[in-house]
């Protein structure tokens, strides 16, 4: 094994420890919010801490490679996608962060309650993050693809969920603003579902040097 070679499993290791962090910070926003406990949404903050350690680690792992060894080729591809995945997962987590926010607010009050379409979508979402972690582990296009796939599962659910938050805003006025927070808590994990589309579009991008961002595939 080339040196090149160590750093590149080294960065995957540390990589994929971001990327399952991401997942568990995502799942107890999510419980947070369905369970009103304040406490779990609250620990978010010490995750995240670890999830920008992870991102700076990353970062100078690559820029350490890069200066030790010219890259090209699917090397330099590599490292390139490394840095690009750092980014989703890093905003996957900021997404997290800003749901236990919205569970820390509305726990502390009465009043109009998520819908059955968070819990649906937070667990197509975790579903989503999850496969995508295996398909860049696995270099797996065929996981990758039914990734994004699924994408159209969470959109519906968010179309529904906001059509029933206004409508129930209609009815009760006094609940307009608790249900455009409600309807803010469904953006965030509609979000998340985009940035692990983007993981699975980059685990493409790594293993076939194809480009479907937007439906397109370039090479």
């Amino acid at each position: 094994m080339t040196r090149r070679d160590e750093d590149l499993d080294h960065i995957r290791a540390l990589l994929l420890r971001m990327c399952v962090r991401a997942e568990s910070m995502v799942r107890v926003a999510a419980r947070g919010v369905a369970e009103r406990d304040l406490a779990l949404a609250r620990s978010i903050g010490g995750a995240d801490t670890e999830l920008d350690r992870l991102e700076t680690e990353i970062d100078r792992e690559v820029v350490a490679s890069l200066a030790r060894f010219p890259a090209r080729g699917e090397e330099l591809r590599a490292l390139v996608v490394a840095l690009k995945i750092v980014t989703e997962v890093e905003r996957i987590g900021d997404h997290a962060v800003n749901l236990a926010d919205r569970a820390i607010d509305l726990g502390q009050g009465p009043g109009m309650e998520p819908g059955f379409e968070f819990p649906a979508m937070a667990e197509v979402a975790l579903g989503m993050i999850r496969s995508a972690t295996s398909a860049f582990a696995l270099r797996d296009t065929a996981m990758a693809r039914s990734v994004i796939e699924r994408d159209d599962e969470v959109d519906e659910l968010h179309r529904v969920g906001l059509e029933r938050l206004a409508l129930a805003a209609a009815s009760a006025p006094d609940q307009a603003n608790r249900a455009f927070r409600l309807s803010n808590m469904l953006r965030q994990v509609e979000r998340i579902a985009d940035h692990a589309v983007r993981v699975a579009q980059l685990v493409i991008f790594l293993v076939e040097g194809a480009d479907v961002r937007h439906g397109r595939l370039t090479t």
